[in-house]
């Protein structure tokens, strides 16, 4: 079973030193809910208390600067509330759910968070603020786009391409050169705003390796690519900052498919957050 997941990537903007741990992440969730707002109802004529909690942690503590704590994040939601009991525990429902999200905490205070539509992005650094008694501000984390070095070097690297969206770049000059390329890639650019490239459903073909397609990556802004290498699955990544990967975990056993797909998913994340560094 093939599992897909989109991620987009934050950092807390603390000194080294006032950071918290992976370790302390880990040691703070207990699976109890916590309030995280309450907003008065005046349609109902009360008040409604949003609550939120972490649950099912995992340490992953041998990888120095990405050294982790990967955990599900669950929160109310509006739509998701009235599925909640007095007693905090979670109802089956065939309409509404709890909203989840996984998050990853890094040793160097980066953090990647799958993203939901439901869950505000922001709850992510002040849950993680929370429970490990970190005071922060709203200046004290960041949400990080990907920039075009990363965009291209994931073109670069990748042999197989199977979308490709790009736009001319703002704050650079028209594509330039006598060939018919520059003029057919220059003219691409000038006539709509941006372009989009895909295979389709057609298994087996690759944009890689078509001249303008590679030109246009060379001279125009990325906005998104989805690549793969052979006999993997494809990552798809956008310039403002969400990346999706693919795993297939049907042979893990239900004992260790926790930590399993807590170190695979790091893996697969650990690249761009490094890049991230540079």
């Amino acid at each position: 079973m093939t599992t897909t997941e989109t991620y987009k990537f934050g950092r807390l903007t603390l000194d080294q030193s006032d950071l918290p741990t992976p370790t302390e992440v880990y040691d703070g969730i207990d699976s109890r809910f916590t309030i995280r707002e309450e907003e008065y109802d005046e349609a109902r004529d009360e008040t409604r208390v949003f609550k939120e909690k972490g649950r099912d942690p995992n340490l992953g503590d041998d990888h120095e600067d990405y050294a982790f704590c990967h955990f599900t994040y669950v929160a109310d939601t509006p739509d998701s509330i009235l599925i909640r009991n007095e007693d905090d525990e979670e109802e089956e429902s065939d309409r509404r759910k709890l909203e989840t999200s996984r998050i990853l905490y890094f040793e160097n205070g980066q953090f990647a968070f799958e993203s939901r539509q439901d869950l505000l992005d922001l709850w992510t650094p002040q849950f993680i603020g929370k429970i490990t008694d970190t005071e922060l501000d709203g200046d004290d984390w960041r949400f990080e786009p990907l920039s075009q070095e990363i965009m291209s070097s994931f073109y670069q690297d990748r042999p197989i391409i199977s979308i490709l969206k790009v736009e001319q770049p703002e704050d650079e000059n028209e594509v330039t050169g006598d060939s018919t390329l520059a003029n057919a890639v220059a003219d691409l650019a000038g006539r709509v705003a941006s372009q989009r490239f895909s295979v389709g459903n057609r298994s087996g073909n690759n944009l890689k390796g078509a001249t303008i397609i590679d030109q246009s990556a060379e001279n125009l802004d990325i906005l998104e690519v989805s690549g793969k290498y052979e006999n993997s699955h494809t990552t798809n990544l956008k310039a403002t900052g969400p990346v999706t990967i693919s795993w297939n975990e049907s042979d893990w056993s239900d004992s260790t498919a926790t930590e399993q797909r807590a170190e695979l998913i790091q893996g697969k994340l650990s690249p761009f957050l490094g890049q991230l560094n540079d």
